[in-house]
This record gives C-alpha cells, structure tokens and sequence, in this order.
C-alpha cells in the first residue's frame, strides 16, 4: 500500500509537529495552491490547484483514541478547515469516544466504528463501504489503524484512495506487526 504524508497550508498551524511549507506563486496566476501533497521519499511535491478537477475531495478522517487529547483537537481543526473549504469530510470513530460528539457539533457526518488497532477486520469492511469506488483521502491520526486503512483499501479495490498518515507522536511507529 502506499502511504502518502499530507501537508495542508493552514493560516495558524495549530501542532507542533506541523511543518509549514511555503510555496512561491505559480508565475501565471499569481497564487499559491491550497493543497501539496508530498508522496514520502519523494523530493518534488505534487501540487493541487483548488481551482481544478481536484478543487472537491472526499476526505475520511480515522480517529480511534477513546479520550481527547491533541491529535484529536488537531483532527478536528483540519476537519473543519476542510470542510470550510468545500471538501467532504467525513469521520471514522470509534465507537463510545468522547470525540464523537464535538465532531458531530462541528457538523462533520460521523460514522461509529470498532477501531480496535492493527487489521481490525470489521472497521474494515465499514471503512471499504465508506470508500467505495471513487477517489478519496483516508487520513489516518493513529499508527495503529494503517493496516485497517489498507485492508479497506483493497476491499474497496479503490487503487484510488490515497492513505495519509499522521504522526501525534515524537517516537517512531512500531512497524515490526506490518
């Protein structure tokens, strides 16, 4: 599977761990890109012009931590600057997390989920229903729910859907159960 990390410009950065990357204008318009996505590894970002075919995502936002702390906060203003934006957002939670109802109160669809870590197979085919056939992000703010993502991915057989993972976390992932 592929695992993209996303770089969203956002006036006020509200984490840490954001880094800000700064485009200069494109020389015919002008303005800045919403959007970069930087494919990991890979030194030349891939730019969406909001202004194009890509100006309206469905975005699927998985979070399985039952408390709230700062990766949930930091998934709820990226949720709200997306939908601010015009994109579709949509919430994957787990289900009995108090996250549920301040997503629910910032007008974000959310859809309860088992999330119980490492190739949960049941959040699996929910999150496969959820991507369906046409291209989506499934933005990822838990380590541990990688390989549900991908295994949705491939039930959904969506080559479409792009993973995007990020880390609330200063210490590396365990990647020895992937």
């Amino acid at each position: 599977s592929y695992l993209y990390c996303l770089f969203l410009q956002l006036e006020q950065p509200h984490h840490k761990n954001i880094e800000s990357h700064r485009l200069p204008p494109r020389k015919k318009s002008g303005r800045q890109p919403a959007c970069v996505f930087n494919v990991c590894g890979s030194a030349k970002p891939i730019q969406f012009d909001m202004n194009n075919s890509y100006s309206h995502l469905r975005i699927i936002h998985l979070v399985s931590n039952k408390a709230w702390g700062g990766g949930e906060r930091y998934a709820l203003d990226l949720m709200r600057a997306l939908a601010a934006h015009g994109h579709e957002v949509t919430a994957a939670v787990r289900a009995g997390s108090v996250a549920i109802e301040p997503i629910r109160q910032a007008g974000i669809a959310v859809v309860a989920m088992p999330l119980r870590g490492m190739a949960d197979a049941v959040s699996a085919w929910r999150l496969a229903a959820l991507i369906g056939r046409t291209p989506c992000v499934v933005h990822v703010h838990n380590f541990k729910d990688v390989a549900t993502a991908a295994l949705a991915r491939t039930l959904a057989r969506n080559r479409r859907a792009a993973i995007v993972v990020t880390r609330h976390l200063a210490r590396p992932g365990k990647t020895d159960a992937l």
